[in-house]
């Protein structure tokens, strides 16, 4: 079974979209999508697949 990933609160979802919105470069912009996202209750498959992301970009965190 998949291990869950668990997202710190220290963020709320309105806080992510602007990191997001607002980021300089491309990974930085990957990275907040993704970490919004999953706050919204989008599940990593789901994300993979319709935003294809590639898996080795989020290993290195």
């Amino acid at each position: 079974m998949p291990k869950r990933i668990r997202i710190a609160t220290h963020l709320n979802i309105s806080e992510l979209e602007q990191l997001y919105r607002q980021a300089k470069n491309v990974l930085e912009s990957r990275q907040c999508q993704v970490l919004w996202l999953l706050t919204q209750g989008k599940n990593c498959y789901i994300l993979r697949k319709s935003q294809a992301i590639a898996e080795h970009g989020y290993t290195h965190w």
